[in-house]
C-alpha cells in the first residue's frame, strides 16, 4: 500500500483483515467559523465503535467546541480549554457507537479570533450480531 493517502476525512479505511478501520483528518486549520474535520457520508452496513483523539502540533491558550454529528445531528459538544496545554498532550478521547448506514460529522471551531492547527485521528471496529 505504498503511497495510499491515509488522511482520507470522508471515508473510514478499513484494515487488511476487516475487522477494524481507521480515519485520519489531516492537519487543518480551525477558526471561528465550524470546520469538519471529518465526514463521512455513510460509515456502511455495520454498526460502528469508534474512539477519537485531538491533538495539535501547536503550544497555544486557544479554546475550541467540539461538535460530534450522526445524520446532521449533534449527539455530542463539548467546549474544552487547552490554557497551558501541551502539544499533542492526549485531549480527552472520545467513544461512541454509530449506527450502520448513517453519515458522521466531527467539526471543530475555535470559541476566539485565534487559529489553530488541529488533527483528529479514529480507529474503531465493526459491530457484529452476537
Amino acid at each position: 500500500m505504498s503511497g495510499q493517502n491515509i488522511a482520507t476525512p470522508q471515508s473510514l479505511i478499513q484494515t487488511t483483515n476487516g475487522k477494524r478501520f481507521y480515519v485520519f483528518s489531516g492537519q487543518l486549520t480551525v477558526t471561528s467559523a465550524e470546520i469538519s474535520m471529518i465526514n463521512v457520508d455513510n460509515i456502511g452496513e455495520r454498526d460502528i465503535i469508534i474512539n477519537l483523539e485531538m491533538g495539535s502540533a501547536e503550544v497555544t491558550t486557544v479554546d475550541f467546541t467540539i461538535r460530534v454529528k450522526i445524520n446532521s445531528v449533534v449527539v455530542y459538544i463539548d467546549s474544552i480549554s487547552n490554557a497551558g496545554e501541551q502539544s499533542m498532550s492526549g485531549y480527552n478521547e472520545l467513544k461512541f457507537i454509530c449506527p450502520a448506514n448513517t453519515s458522521l460529522d466531527i467539526t471543530l471551531q475555535s470559541n476566539s479570533a485565534a487559529n489553530r492547527t488541529m488533527t483528529i485521528m479514529g480507529h474503531g471496529k465493526y459491530l457484529s450480531i452476537e
